[in-house]
């Protein structure tokens, strides 16, 4: 017996810059939303039911707003879901007056990259900036303490977690062209929020993060920015302390982060060097993660990796011609902790050209390298060598007047993958050509649409190739209160280059307008599969579905 399911839900409120001072012209009370009704129907007509032959939806989103603070809520009844969600999940303000802002309730706050850097929390912040100063402060809870619920599937219920609390500041001078920010961030476990049963093994852990983030700007063209971070995480603050000679630093370090032997120091970087006129443009940019870098105001990081980047663009022709690529070398093993090290080579180039209102093409071309030094120390099986390259080319075709247009795009691609190890080459090489074409009639007068289309897949595979082409036709019609659209798809699919089965859909779309508020939509859409290999996996599936919208 399935359940009925209702959801109310007080979701975050978005009042990211509700304004104190303007109060007086907002309205008391006002109310606005939506309400969707929504009716489905399925068949399969090989008699293999994948989805149920009747569903419904009411949903409605209604937003209440009081002097300018929108709350919305959200309320859903079907006849499929199981569990229920109670009112007032997440609820957050941020009002503002002036040049002061105050945050209250559920927040996700970012003060750098790599310190606090989105995490969503519970609890209070505040924003000051007075001329040049610049002072942020917050307090909250990161994490809810939870039990595991021992009653369901290991593997499907969430683990055990301390209440997480903290804090961050942040102060700094200057304005959105020059900057400096020094930011202090702090958060622990609470180690009595929960009792862990000894067969699950997780410790309460502390952690503390430093940053600055700064930019400066010279001759308004060139702008250096900089995020640095450092961070102390203790994964369990009751080990024992770290004793004995650490580092020339270690006097500092003791003064910054709760050194135990379960305590990890890791750094970050990113800065990036541009220059920038009315013609051409060029970016350098350096990152830097160490292997140990967390922050438990953060929600995660691609950590071990150190990048360079270069990044220049052109534009020529009064901008009908634009140029602009970018070269990086990627590496790990930063702490040098690994035996070897894996180095990646990003290339790119992009060619926009737009000579004329008619006529326009795009050209892309990348280049990604994969390879590992000390290679002698790898056996052959596991050794990294691939080189994947790719090539679009796209034109592009217009013509036409102010009630009858036309245009004809099209798109060739080809992607090479190369694997240099002998082993896995077999299953990791291949080749891939792309090619499509479509042309579109647009009459504005008759508000009509005609679009036929053509598409060519074919897959260089060791085991076999694979093809795949296929047609497509849209057509749309509009009048004054109603509209279509039908659209129809053809594919014929090749394994080595034999005829293994095809692919037929249609979808029929229609939308009555029955006032400027409501809203009638209907559709029926066919599926067709045949499969002349495995009889198995032919179907014919028909939908239907009906909608209703309100807007209040």
């Amino acid at each position: 017996m399935k359940k009925l399911f209702i959801l109310l839900c007080f979701w975050q409120i978005p009042l990211l810059a509700q304004n104190l001072g303007g109060l007086k012209g907002q309205k008391p009370v006002t109310v606005s939303g939506g309400l969707n009704l929504g009716f489905n129907t399925y068949s399969n007509l090989e008699g293999r039911q994948r989805l149920d032959p009747f569903s419904w939806t009411i949903s409605a989103s209604p937003v209440i707003s009081l002097y300018g603070i929108q709350m919305p809520f959200f309320f859903l009844i079907n006849q499929q879901s199981q569990s229920f969600s109670g009112p007032f999940q997440q609820f957050g303000m941020s009002p503002s007056y002036k040049w002061a802002r105050l945050h209250l309730g559920y927040r996700n706050l970012s003060y750098s990259n790599y310190t606090l850097a989105g995490r969503m929390f519970l609890g209070a912040g505040i924003d000051l900036n007075p001329g040049k100063f610049r002072f942020s402060a917050m307090y909250g809870r990161f994490q809810q303490a939870s039990l595991r619920d021992t009653t369901r599937n290991t593997f499907s219920s969430l683990p055990s977690s301390f209440r997480r609390m903290g804090y961050a500041v942040k102060v700094g001078v200057g304005s959105s062209q020059n900057f400096i920010d020094l930011i202090y961030t702090k958060a622990w476990d609470e180690e009595n929020s929960i009792k862990i049963p000894i067969a699950e093994g997780i410790t309460p852990a502390e952690n503390t993060t430093l940053g600055i983030v700064s930019q400066l700007t010279f001759f308004k063209k060139i702008t250096w920015s900089t995020d640095i971070g450092v961070s102390g995480y203790t994964s369990d603050i009751n080990a024992k302390d770290l004793t004995g000679t650490i580092s020339l630093d270690s006097d500092f370090l003791k003064k910054l982060f709760l050194l135990k032997r379960s305590t990890q120091v890791g750094y970050a970087a990113n800065s990036s060097l541009r220059f920038s006129s009315r013609f051409a443009s060029l970016q350098v940019q350096y990152r830097l993660i160490s292997t140990d870098y967390k922050s438990m105001g953060a929600y995660f990081f691609n950590n071990d990796v150190q990048e360079i980047l270069f990044s220049p663009s052109f534009s020529f022709w009064q901008g009908r011609v634009n140029l602009s690529g970018s070269y990086g070398i990627q590496q790990d093993n930063v702490s040098k902790t690994k035996a070897t090290q894996t180095t990646r080579n990003i290339g790119s180039l992009n060619l926009s050209l737009q000579p004329s209102t008619k006529f326009g093409m795009l050209m892309t071309y990348s280049n990604y390298g994969t390879f590992q030094n000390n290679p002698d120390r790898i056996i052959d099986t596991l050794k990294i060598q691939q080189v994947n390259q790719s090539l679009v080319v796209a034109p592009r075709f217009s013509w036409g007047d102010r009630v009858v247009s036309h245009s004809i795009n099209l798109m060739s691609s080809y992607q090479n993958s190369s694997d240099y190890n002998t082993v896995s080459k077999q299953l990791l090489e291949f080749n891939n050509l792309f090619l499509s074409f479509n042309y579109l009639r647009n009459n504005m007068k008759q508000k009509f649409t005609i679009s036929p289309g053509g598409i060519f897949i074919k897959n260089f595979l060791s085991y076999g190739n694979t093809q795949s082409m296929g047609a497509s036709l849209n057509i749309s019609k509009n009048l004054k209160s109603f509209s279509n659209s039908l659209n129809v798809n053809y594919n014929q699919n090749y394994y080595k280059e034999n005829a293994n089965g095809y692919t037929f859909n249609a979808r029929w779309n229609g939308r009555i307008r029955l006032s400027s508020k409501q809203q009638l939509s209907l559709s029926a859409a066919l599926l067709y599969n045949k499969d002349l290999k495995f009889e198995a996996r032919n179907f014919t599936e028909v939908y239907t579905q009906a909608g209703y919208s309100l807007n209040f």
